[in-house]
């Protein structure tokens, strides 16, 4: 359950309330005083909070509830205060997960302190804690704070800059619902919005943002006659933006439009090994494996103020190293109205990408990994092995590039091609390789970076 980045696990299945008094004391012995909490708009996301802040008071350490706050803000508020903060949230994951994510005193992201937690804790399992009369309660401190942190957060925002620029956003019923409105507009930004009120299913959708569940955004673009718009996930540290004609854009060009604005296109731009090697022909690029930490690490060591992953996370040096998606809107449109940028017009000058997400689940580890092995060893095409997994390329309509997942028992591939048609053969060969290997994993489309 704990991986590298932050906890995740089925709520009911494979953790409870029980377990997460146990995880609460056990952070609460690792970081004595005051600790930060906040959590996304799920309802097991506050059940479980409740658990974590009475097992903090266990161990003797203060917690400070915030309420729903998107999991960048909680790194910013960490940032301000001083305090280490902790965001009961599994990120994009369906319903039925609940998840936890860190930060320290400084607003940085969790690191070392997952595998301190994990190592406290009993043979990597959490024991049941013993019943306690009453429950913690969640309110007083947060009503006051929550106004103080809404106020220095709009503060930060304004001094990105002034634009009056249209956008349409979707916060889609996620913890950036409001938070984004209310911290474009302190810029002069003019917001339309569409499901901008907290909901603990997503609207009846989903808390990951993909091309067929923001269709509505894309006729909210073209409707409203925005400047361009952009989707939030769930707990707000991802977004997807879509240009003025409503079609998505690559975040490669969002990449490259921050670090011309951020670096005056000096420094390096850290991106993982699964984006696109176009970027290169527009800037200096360093890949490093996929994962925040990698990310991260690499733009300290090349002292980069961007770094990106091809799911839509951007990592600022301003914003702690961390993907604050409202504040990497900010920045965009910020970019857009000094420089009288479209998207499309970026989009067109950077090159069309034609590509898709793929991911292949598995039972388990093993049988992930003897098919990534199986797939490399009987590949027909050009295949060589890369810093995060490896290649299969299919001249000259394309590519695969495929990594096993750190996170669960996947593997990972994104699709690239010279043209949709290209595409579309690149899939069809892949599915005839899944169908002759008799391989029992199911594809699931992920998001194209580009229509």
């Amino acid at each position: 359950m704990i991986g590298r980045y932050d906890l995740r696990a089925r709520y009911g299945d494979e953790i409870d309330s029980e377990d997460a008094v146990v995880l609460g004391r056990t952070i609460g012995t690792m970081f004595q005083g005051s600790v930060l909490i906040g959590w996304d708009t799920r309802r097991d996301s506050r059940t479980f909070s409740r658990g974590l802040i009475e097992g903090l008071e266990q161990a003797g350490a203060v917690s400070k509830p915030l309420g729903v706050v998107p999991t960048p803000i909680m790194g910013f508020a960490a940032r301000q205060w001083g305090l280490p903060a902790l965001v009961a949230t599994p990120s994009h994951n369906e319903l039925g997960y609940v998840g936890l994510k860190g930060f320290d005193s400084r607003g940085q992201l969790w690191g070392k302190e997952w595998d301190l937690l994990r190592s406290t804790l009993s043979g990597g399992r959490l024991r049941k804690a013993k019943k306690k009369q009453g429950t913690a309660l969640i309110g007083g401190y947060q009503s006051a704070t929550l106004r103080v942190l809404k106020r220095e957060y709009a503060q930060m925002m304004t001094s990105i800059g002034h634009s009056s620029i249209k956008i349409a956003i979707d916060p889609r019923g996620g913890a950036t619902s409001g938070w984004a409105k209310s911290g474009l507009q302190v810029m002069g930004v003019k917001v339309v919005a569409m499901n901008d009120e907290c909901s603990p299913n997503f609207h009846g959708s989903s808390p990951e943002p993909t091309p067929k569940n923001i269709s509505g955004l894309a006729k909210l673009v073209r409707s409203s006659s925005a400047d361009l718009g952009v989707a939030f996930d769930g707990d707000g540290d991802r977004a997807l933006f879509l240009d003025e004609k409503g079609a998505s854009v690559s975040p490669e060009v969002i990449a490259l439009l921050l670090h011309e604005s951020l670096s005056n296109g000096k420094n390096m731009v850290v991106a993982s090994s699964d984006t696109s090697r176009k970027l290169s022909r527009r800037a200096q690029v360093a890949w490093v494996p996929v994962g925040a930490r990698n990310i991260i690490s690499a733009m300290k060591k090349r002292k980069a103020k961007v770094g990106f992953e091809s799911s839509s996370h951007f990592y600022l040096e301003s914003c702690a190293y961390y993907s604050d998606a409202i504040c990497v809107t900010g920045h965009i449109v910020r970019a857009l109205w000094a420089n009288g940028y479209q998207l499309s017009k970026r989009s067109s000058q950077f090159g069309r990408l034609y590509r898709a997400n793929i991911v292949l689940r598995f039972e388990d580890k093993r049988s992930t990994l003897l098919t990534a092995n199986a797939l490399y060893e009987d590949w027909n095409g050009i295949k060589r092995r890369h810093i995060d997994g490896y290649v299969l390329e299919i001249e000259p309509l394309g590519g695969i590039f495929c990594r096993v997942s750190n996170t669960e028992a996947a593997i990972r591939m994104t699709l690239e091609a010279n043209a949709p048609s290209g595409l579309r053969r690149v899939m069809s060969m892949l599915n005839r390789f899944l169908r002759e290997h008799e391989l029992s994993a199911s594809t699931v489309p992920g998001q194209p970076l580009d229509s």
